[in-house]
């Protein structure tokens, strides 16, 4: 009994020491009785303590802020992720088309060869091709005679988009910071990319350069900052330093493609395949990132191809 009393007690002080705690009080006392605890002292050793005061965020949300919406979500049961279908069911398309599409792909086409695999059988017989043969989905919309034709016909209906002239243009007066963020394996290509924000703002400052403006090939990271609105809460320490910097410093946010962002973005790769941290002048680059520097200095332009027509690849798999 005393054994119980014992571990009744202990209980109730643990939870009376986490009630009157922050991460921040925890994190900053190693003496603190919820180091006790295993897992919280593991976790507390790898925490950085930080000058800005504790801030609770909702995870299942990207800026941290709760939301009946996001808690549904969160809690929801989801069925299978089909992006094809978030094209398909689209405003801008007939809803006959739509729901024909989605026929296609959920095989509710009343085929001869679905009909038979129903249980109803018939002779089958499909006569739009030179050799008649039974009447299928692929030889219908893929591979049949009249399908074929049809699909030479519309290609270049579909690629048929006027392709972009992009080339990096030097900034009428100051200097121009480029940023990429790089994360192999990593999903979180913002936190990168506000690194790398803050690491070069920091770095002109230090060498007294005059930045006017930031070019990203990341709209939703320019637009974070236009909107001034951090886009995940993963990223909020450090969009705030970065935002705070911008501010400072009078620097304006443009977004440009990737073909004008080559050099940031082969340097952004190379330090993922280096893991390392450098400082490169403009006569040493390493030799990766040698010819997107040419390029943009003899300012040779790059097409960039446009995003081609939507073809459904789950047609392909029927």
């Amino acid at each position: 009994m005393n054994g119980q009393t014992s571990n009744i007690r202990k209980f109730l002080s643990f939870l009376k020491a986490y009630e009157e705690s922050s991460g921040k009080k925890v994190a900053a006392n190693t003496d603190h009785p919820l180091r006790n605890h295993a897992a919280i002292g593991n976790l507390m050793d790898k925490v950085d303590i930080l000058d800005a005061p504790d801030k609770c965020v909702w995870m299942s949300s990207a800026d941290g802020t709760f939301s009946t919406k996001s808690a549904f979500l969160a809690i929801r049961l989801h069925g299978v992720h089909r992006p094809s279908l978030l094209k398909i069911w689209n405003h801008t398309f007939n809803p006959r088309a739509s729901l024909f599409g989605w026929r296609i792909l959920h095989r509710a086409v009343p085929t001869d060869d679905r009909i038979s695999y129903c249980g109803i059988y018939l002779v089958s017989s499909y006569s739009c091709c030179s050799s008649p043969s039974t009447e299928d989905f692929n030889r219908l919309f893929l591979k049949g005679d009249l399908a074929i034709a049809l699909w030479d016909w519309a290609r270049p209906l579909l690629n048929g988009q006027v392709p972009k002239i992009v080339r990096w243009t030097p900034p009428k007066h100051g200097v121009c910071l480029s940023v990429d963020g790089a994360c192999k394996g990593n999903p979180d290509s913002l936190l990168a990319e506000v690194r790398a924000l803050t690491d070069g703002l920091r770095l002109a400052a230090l060498h007294g350069f005059h930045i006017t403006t930031v070019h990203s090939d990341s709209l939703l990271f320019v637009q974070s900052f236009i909107h001034d609105k951090c886009p995940s809460w993963k990223c909020s320490w450090w969009w705030n330093l970065a935002h705070s910097l911008l501010l400072q410093m009078h620097v304006s946010m443009d977004h440009v493609f990737r073909e004008a962002n080559r050099v940031a973005d082969a340097l952004a790769s190379h330090a993922c395949l280096t893991q390392q941290r450098s400082i490169f002048s403009s006569s040493v680059f390493p030799t990766s990132c040698k010819g997107p520097v040419a390029l943009d200095k003899s300012g040779l332009p790059s097409i960039r191809l446009p995003q081609s027509a939507f073809i459904c690849p789950d047609l392909l798999h029927l």
